[in-house]
């Protein structure tokens, strides 16, 4: 995993957005491996604690990447040792063909070792580095279907300190800084090599060996994960040969794993933009259209009478009792002690401070507190669904350059408008939560007080009135940010997709 860059572009309220890097490539000295390209499409950074932000990194890396990717198979139990404890039940056993002679009390594991060679960022395009994997194939992950099998990065190793910040800030994978001895001997496919004080490789070149060569490849392809809710997966390039490689690999807990693999020099890239991509146009042509239906037929329904948005069932939605207490309820009482020492039970008629001034008790407008907590998920589904939306668009902006920048400039007003439909959810979302009980509670604490004055009674229907008016009102203000996005968006999806195609159409 190469290490992570960005250049701000501009903040909101939780996002830093990032423009595109493309970091130039130097060929490597001393080998006459061809040049090719390691590009990581997207990062996620995900900041702890109060903060709570989400931080999307596009960055990009190019580089060399001269590597092993071997497998053997260990006990299960040791295998689950390595898994988090919640996966640790989650192992999927390959079938015969892709590890034939599998015991059945084993589990596989891969080992990938290689160097990555001028993968810096632009003015650091001179660091190379080198980086051995532990991984875990075969899991299944939470949230996705139980049939699918994922990769567990468990450990990353590297020599470079830039390269292990990078690597947790993108996956969140657990990545440390280890000394290889001797350096740079993995770019071979016949090496003996240590990673001090995790593993030790002896690896030399095979004819031929019990695991398809596809094997590998296919399990090096699997979508993976680490410790961040972040999924990846890499799409490696074999054009250029591939040698069978055999041997061992030690680890510090003291277990020796027969291996066996392939040894190449491999192009991949980190296919998180093309998920995003994926989920993104589904949003636009599935989701925004089905909840402009949708809400439409809500408010369709709220003209007719059983609907309690309807006028003629506000009123009666309001209780402007006070209820007395609870009959067992004893009257609140507090002691006063005396000089002597001695405490003396006080009655209530005395008491002036440490209890309910007034005892009645007036409850809450349940229909609205239910009306109001099913909003409250339209509100936020709106936010999410628009957050989604705003890192597609931004992750098909081009990089920054003269000319020919009409399509960006439709991005941008794209990225208004979603900016503008999140701000709004977020403020109907705050309305919601805090200004109605509040207000609501002060009226009727003004009821308590004074409950022979009429005009609280009222002045409550009207504020309960007032919000069932207003909630229709935000239902309709949701329907209508959904269809807006929508019809802005399918208006300027090539435009948004491609924004450096043809000029010649208008924005709307």
């Amino acid at each position: 995993m190469g290490c992570v860059y960005y250049r701000p572009r501009y903040t909101t309220r939780s996002t830093i957005q990032g423009s595109l890097l493309v970091l130039p490539g130097l060929t490597l000295s001393g080998h006459a491996e061809p040049m090719v390209s390691i590009r990581l499409v997207c990062a996620t950074l995900v900041i702890p604690g109060a903060l709570g932000a989400i931080i999307d990194l596009p960055v990009a890396i190019i580089g060399t990447y001269n590597v092993s990717f071997l497998m053997g198979a260990a006990p299960t139990t040791f295998v689950q040792s390595l898994l988090p404890e919640s996966y640790r039940n989650s192992l999927i056993r390959p079938n015969e063909s892709i590890y034939p002679g599998l015991a059945a009390d084993s589990h596989p594991i891969v080992f990938e070792l290689g160097r990555e060679a001028n993968a810096g960022p632009p003015l650091l395009n001179f660091i190379s580095f080198e980086e051995a994997k532990i991984q875990i194939p075969y899991v299944a992950r939470i949230g996705s279907s139980p049939s699918k099998p994922f990769l567990y990065k468990r450990h990353i190793m590297v020599d470079n300190a830039i390269n292990v910040a990078g690597s947790w800030i993108s996956f969140g994978l657990n990545t440390t800084l280890n000394t290889f001895v001797p350096t740079n001997s993995s770019n071979s496919s016949s090496y003996d090599y240590q990673v001090e004080g995790v593993l030790k490789g002896k690896i030399r070149p095979a004819t031929s060996g019990s695991i398809p060569v596809e094997s590998f490849k296919s399990a090096a392809g699997l979508p993976w994960f680490a410790e961040f809710v972040t999924c990846a997966q890499h799409f490696y390039n074999f054009t250029n040969p591939v040698e069978r490689v055999s041997g061992t690999v030690e680890l510090a807990q003291g277990v020796t794993i027969p291996v066996e693999g392939i040894h190449t020099v491999a192009s991949f890239k980190i296919a998180f933009h093309d998920n995003v991509s994926k989920r993104a146009e589904e949003i636009v042509f599935k989701t925004f259209p089905q909840k402009v239906l949708t809400l439409n037929q809500k408010i369709e329904q709220c003209s007719t009478s059983d609907c309690a948005l309807h006028s003629s069932s506000i009123e009666s939605n309001t209780d402007a009792t006070v209820h007395p207490p609870p009959a067992e309820s004893e009257p609140p009482t507090k002691k006063r002690r005396h000089e002597n020492g001695d405490s003396v039970a006080v009655g209530p008629a005395e008491i002036t401070e440490g209890g309910p001034r007034f005892v009645g008790r007036m409850v809450a407008n349940h229909k609205l507190r239910t009306l109001h907590e099913d909003l409250k998920k339209e509100y936020m589904e709106l936010v999410d669904l628009c957050d989604k939306v705003k890192l597609w668009v931004n992750l098909t902006m081009p990089k920054i350059e003269d000319g020919d920048n009409f399509g960006v400039q439709i991005q941008e007003e794209v990225l208004n408008e979603l900016h503008r439909a999140q701000d709004s959810g977020y403020n109907l979302r705050d309305a919601v939560s805090k200004s109605h009980h509040i207000n609501r509670a002060k009226i009727c604490s003004k009821i308590l007080k004074y409950p022979n004055v009429e005009d609280y009674a009222i002045a409550l229907r009207e504020h309960d009135e007032k919000q069932f008016y207003m909630a229709l009102r935000n239902l309709i203000d949701l329907r209508n940010i959904y269809a807006v996005l929508t019809d802005v968006i399918h208006k300027n999806f090539q435009k948004i997709r491609a924004p450096k195609g043809n000029n010649g159409a208008a924005m709307y």
